[in-house]
């Protein structure tokens, strides 16, 4: 579908995004944490307010920066390079933060409605990132932002990616229900389905070697394992909505909850879910 709540930008599955109203408490001046090794630190999207935000995990604390109007962050990874690198859904543009100076650029995507929405560092070093409105993923060279495109299926709306520990790329497929493996070395994608209804997101290598990702349609956090294509899932709270999921630095599973303005972390071991709050209006989406 679409973003949060917003049924006219995205068909197929929920709609993810609310009318931005900026907050009295004007989050623009706060002090962004720098330093991206920093092991404690975990990154996220604002989709509905237009930022890049990052939460200390030992502290909760959470800091963030500006983007332009109508950037709609959506996917987050730390780059090769050390940098934060995001998709810009609303503006069809890559983005890259540096810790260091606070600098932001970004490179264009072609136009006609690319809209890209997840990005990771693939197995080759590149960053691989999925074109919602082509039906692509993407490659793009962090040194010269070459970039290549891979074609999927008519209806696929991929949206989260990931390097896999098998060496291929997965990804999820919202408008088919499908969670798709694309093996480099031959260009062949393979595809495991999913229940009706479950509006896969994003996807992330779990701390135990699986490919954990949520289910934005269903309510879900999810596990599949990646030799045997087994698939189990928890509820999460109602009207969450998760989106991100990212393996944090200390071992559980962080992720976004944009129906709640939440940002979640899940204990693989326990089944403990624990949150924190975002203001009003945020839309966290992707989590690195």
């Amino acid at each position: 579908m679409s973003k949060l709540f917003d049924n006219s930008r995205r068909t197929g599955r929920l709609s993810r995004r609310p009318a931005f109203r900026p907050q009295a408490e004007a989050l623009e001046s706060r002090n962004l944490l720098s330093g991206s090794s920093n092991n404690t630190l975990v990154w996220f999207t604002e989709f509905g307010a237009n930022r890049i935000g990052v939460i200390h995990t030992d502290t909760s604390v959470i800091n963030t920066v500006a983007l332009p109007a109508g950037s709609e962050p959506d996917g987050i990874t730390v780059g090769p390079d050390g940098n934060i690198w995001f998709t810009e859904f609303g503006a069809n543009r890559i983005g890259v933060y540096h810790p260091n100076t606070n600098v932001v650029n970004t490179i264009a995507l072609p136009a006609g409605g690319t809209e890209p929405v997840g990005i990771t560092v693939g197995p080759d070093g590149n960053l691989w990132f999925t074109e919602f409105g082509s039906n692509q993923i993407g490659m793009i060279n962090p040194v010269t932002s070459a970039i290549t495109d891979f074609q999927l299926a008519a209806g696929s709306e991929p949206e989260g990616i990931t390097a896999g520990p098998d060496g291929n790329v997965w990804f999820t497929e919202a408008g088919a229900d499908r969670i798709g493996v694309y093996h480099p070395n031959t260009n062949v994608v393979n595809t495991a389905a999913l229940p009706a209804g479950s509006g896969p997101a994003q996807i992330t290598v779990g701390p135990d070697g699986n490919l954990w990702f949520t289910e934005q349609g269903a309510g879900r956090i999810a596990v599949i394992n990646p030799v045997t294509s087994v698939i189990n899932s928890a509820a999460l709270p109602p009207g969450s909505a998760p989106d991100g999921i990212t393996t944090g630095p200390d071992g559980n599973l962080w992720l976004t909850l944009p129906g709640l303005n939440l940002i979640g972390a899940y204990h693989p071991k326990t089944n403990v879910f624990n949150t924190a709050a975002l203001p009003a209006g945020s839309v966290p989406l992707g989590i690195v």
